[in-house]
């Protein structure tokens, strides 16, 4: 029933009866996260083979619930749109609106705010604890080049956007990402700033706690 050919759901086939993440409701063994995924993936399905990139926002609790919902919505080849709990009505119905989501996913915490966006967006509303209770089904192939997220900015600025930004990552967190997955995270300037030329390189000496310097072999910046 797992489509192999996702890269994270291999790796996490590899790793069953281990423990995927502790939070406030417990411990969490990657079984568990794989069981829930295709429960959500296939309510997420209904009637149809493969959600072909759709995009499906999504506001859950900073539980198990993220990373199972996350996880369903791309084995069921959509594409995953976060939403930020903090966000007023005005903002989430922009997100929405402008992803061209073809449905959202929310929990009882976050319906009563949500449902009336929804609505708005004329697209379904889906209780994310209903999912969970769906008979698991026959997942699509999901090809690994396919697009998976879509970020927005905050919008501090003005409406909330799909570029990154380029706030600098607590070293703590570099370390606690290196000690569980082994992989060193990259850090860099948003995409459309010209800092981006600055970045960390992707081989070679990194700064820690920062995404760049204003050096270069070539030339130098003096930030205004």
């Amino acid at each position: 029933m797992a489509e192999l050919n996702i890269p994270l759901i291999q790796k996490a086939e590899k790793h069953i009866g281990r423990a995927a993440m502790v939070t406030a409701s417990g411990s969490f063994k990657y079984d568990q996260l794989l069981e829930a995924s295709s429960r959500v993936a296939s309510r997420l399905l209904s009637d149809q083979r493969d959600l072909k990139g759709r995009r499906v926002a999504f506001l859950t609790r900073r539980d198990f619930d993220y990373p199972a919902v996350q996880w369903g919505i791309w084995r069921a080849g959509g594409i995953a749109v976060p939403l930020c709990e903090v966000h007023p009505p005005a903002e989430l119905h922009h997100t929405i609106s402008d992803c061209e989501a073809s449905m959202v996913i929310g929990h009882s915490d976050f319906a009563e705010v949500l449902s009336p966006v929804a609505e708005k967006n004329r697209i379904p509303f889906l209780l994310s604890e209903h999912l969970f209770a769906a008979c698991n089904r026959t997942l699509p192939r999901v090809d690994p080049e396919r697009p998976a997220l879509m970020l927005y900015t905050s919008g501090t600025t003005g409406k909330p956007k799909m570029v990154s930004g380029s706030a600098a990552l607590p070293t703590t967190a570099f370390q606690e990402w290196k000690t569980i997955t082994g992989h060193k995270l990259l850090e860099r300037y948003g995409m459309t700033e010209i800092g981006m030329a600055l970045s960390n390189p992707l081989r070679g000496r990194r700064q820690l706690s920062h995404p760049g310097k204003a050096e270069h072999r070539y030339y130098q910046v003096r930030w205004l």
